[in-house]
């Protein structure tokens, strides 16, 4: 939802301007008026706000990146909302994204692309060890300061990662030209799907190019899944070889080739720093050393000194060069033979006996059924522990160190474990608490939590009433929890009775028996209605009100005693006057107006002040008000219509 520039939400953070856009949310630079900063404001998108599922897993992602503190991550300040505003406020960066970067500036140089990449890979590692994977590593979602620091952002669609974390294949997140294949397929995600990922920024830092391209979404995805990556020489001959090895590694389509770690990947491009860093330094030495120009005499004297005649020289070199030919050729025909060996063994396994074959799912398999089941791949089954599993039933193998589709050879040998079960964990205290803070509180755990809406007049809406299990419960991780959350008093609608010509007992009966609160009754005369009868209500009959809604009404004091004239009547006699009598007239009512609100204000002595304000009905006209030489002053009369339309009767001043 946009924000205008001057709200303040939450009564801290005030918008200055937008700033960025995604799929998901709108960025604005706000300032912190609490810590007097300049912050960056993210707001997520209308069409997700009424959606609490989403609402609740936002929530639980982004208090997980909050956790992060790295140079190299965007810092996450608070998460909260206001109303329907949702929102993140995190570290502002001056700078700009490192796509736009590679527009201007691609391809960069390999020292050039190293750096940021060292930096990308630093704080991939840090958000692994905290066991959130990002999903959606781009160039979009890095930013660069104008001192060159990297600064990774976007969290907001990252998971924090348990065990295993599954992307659903019809809601894959991220952006395709940066996928992994496991992403492109809706399979298992992982720290690895990151590192994958940061190989093709690489990549594309590198060349200036995308490694894979295509029409449309799909046909992008399909390539991530089954085409090679390029060789980066092809776009960028300059590309050194350490590069592209480690871009290799990093986007092998099988997980289990790819770097175990960010950490390891860092490593790497840091080592290659250090060498292109060496090579550089050594060329620059190179190119400014100047050529030594020497002499015959220098010559000579060189030859004098070191005891040194050209005969020998030469032929102290050429007996050299025999010695040295003649071992360059034994270890050329001992190297072949060696090479023809090895051929010749390993390559007559490989055709023969190394039959390569897709690894099968051993997941949810017990052990036996297991290696029958492998024992038609040719291939062999060791099991090495145990673990606890929130996904497999006790017993049935829970993990085995090669995924389903990767390549291995008959003979080979596949590691399991087999699962213990689900943990046994103790029930959290959640009763009581917010439903956001309920969930920060579960997000520990893996239960199948379930919401039970119930109408409540003593706990707030959005508060959880109780729990099943209850506090300290024994239960398993994977348990299913219920949370009975509050929806608030509940709103109850009934329809306004007609009270009018009813007695004023009549009245309050009637109104009472329909959960409706009797509010003030005034008296004034009536042409029309009898002493005691009710002769107008403030909110007309047929009406759909909320229960316990305050309705006044006016009572007829009877017939006036005396003739009257509008707006007022003057009472001629000898005795002081008491009372004077101020009357409202239908003859300058609008013809076609057949209910209004009737609004009198008087301005006496002590100011301005409300003296009736209802709604009335025209046959209920004319309506007559007792004033007191206390309420001696200037009556102006208004008549308001049903679109708030407000028209001007005149006014009256009454004194005594």
């Amino acid at each position: 939802m946009k924000i205008k520039p001057g709200v303040i939400i939450s009564n801290r953070y005030e918008i200055i301007e937008p700033i960025a856009s995604g799929g998901m949310s709108l960025v604005y630079k706000a300032r912190d008026c609490k810590l007097s900063r300049t912050v960056a404001f993210k707001v997520l998108r209308a069409e997700y706000v009424k959606d609490m599922d989403f609402i609740k897993r936002f929530d639980v992602e982004a208090r997980a990146a909050a956790s992060l503190s790295h140079p190299n991550i965007v810092n996450v300040y608070d998460v909260g909302h206001d109303g329907l505003v949702y929102y993140i406020v995190m570290e502002y960066i001056d700078g700009v994204t490192l796509k736009e970067i590679i527009r201007r500036r691609a391809p960069f140089s390999n020292d050039e692309t190293l750096g940021v990449a060292i930096q990308i890979a630093s704080a991939l590692q840090h958000a692994h060890e905290n066991n959130i994977v990002h999903r959606d590593i781009k160039p979009q979602n890095i930013l660069v300061t104008a001192n060159g620091v990297v600064k990774v952002t976007d969290f907001g669609i990252a998971k924090a990662a348990s065990a295993k974390t599954i992307t659903i294949a019809n809601n894959t997140m991220g952006s395709v030209h940066y996928f992994s294949p496991e992403q492109a397929k809706g399979g298992y995600v992982t720290f690895k799907s990151d590192i994958y990922s940061l190989g093709l920024i690489i990549f594309e830092m590198a060349t200036g190019q995308l490694p894979f391209d295509g029409d449309t979404p799909v046909a992008v995805a399909i390539k991530q899944i089954n085409d090679f990556l390029p060789d980066m020489r092809i776009f960028n001959s300059q590309v050194s070889d350490r590069l592209q090895k480690i871009v290799t590694r990093a986007t092998e389509k099988f997980a289990s080739k790819r770097y175990n770690s960010a950490e390891d990947m860092e490593n790497d491009l840091k080592s290659a720093l250090t060498k292109q860093v060496v090579k550089n330094a050594n060329e620059i030495s190179l190119n400014e050393s100047p050529t030594l120009q020497l002499s015959s005499d220098d010559i000579a004297r060189i030859k004098k000194e070191t005891n040194t005649e050209d005969d020998n020289y030469e032929f102290e070199y050429e007996m050299n060069e025999v010695e040295s030919d003649k071992k360059i050729v034994i270890a050329a025909v001992l190297t072949s033979l060696i090479i023809i060996f090895f051929i010749s063994f390993f390559g007559y396994k490989i055709l023969f006996t190394h039959k390569q074959v897709e690894v099968p799912q051993l997941i949810g398999k017990n052990l036996d059924e297991a290696r029958e089941f492998a024992k038609e791949f040719g291939i062999k089954i060791k099991e090495i522990g145990s673990e606890y599993s929130n996904d497999v039933e006790k017993g049935k193998i829970s993990n085995q160190n090669y995924s389903q589709g990767d390549n291995l050879y008959k003979g080979d040998t596949i590691d399991v474990k087999i699962s213990l079960g689900a943990a046994q964990v103790s029930m959290p205290y959640v009763q009581n608490k917010d439903l956001f803070d309920a969930y920060d509180v579960l997000k520990e755990y893996s239960f199948n939590v379930e919401e039970v809406y119930e109408y409540s007049s003593s706990v707030p809406n959005n508060v959880v009433i109780r729990q099943n299990p209850g506090v300290g419960t024994t239960i398993d991780d994977n348990a299913d929890v219920v949370l009975y959350v509050s929806k608030g008093q509940e709103i109850k609608n009934v329809i306004v009775p007609n009270i009018v010509g009813l007695s004023e007992a009549e009245a309050k009966i009637k109104l009472q028996s329909s959960d409706l609160i009797v509010g003030a009754v005034t008296k004034s005369e009536s042409n029309k209605y009898p002493l005691g009868t009710v002769i107008t209500q403030t909110i007309m009959a047929g009406q759909e009100v909320q229960a316990q809604t305050v309705i006044n009404f006016v009572v007829s004091s009877g017939h006036p005693s005396t003739p009257t004239v509008a707006p007022t009547e003057k009472i001629t006699s000898n005795e002081p006057e008491k009372t004077k009598i101020l009357t409202v007239d239908p003859a300058n009512i609008p013809e076609d107006l057949q209910t209004f609100k009737l609004k009198i204000l008087r301005n006496g002595a002590g100011g301005s002040e409300v003296f009736y304000n209802s709604d009335v009905n025209v046959n209920e006209l004319p309506l007559k008000f007792n004033i007191t030489q206390e309420n001696a002053g200037e009556y102006q009369i208004y008549i308001i219509d049903a679109d708030g339309n407000s028209s001007y009767l005149g006014s009256t001043t009454i004194s005594f």
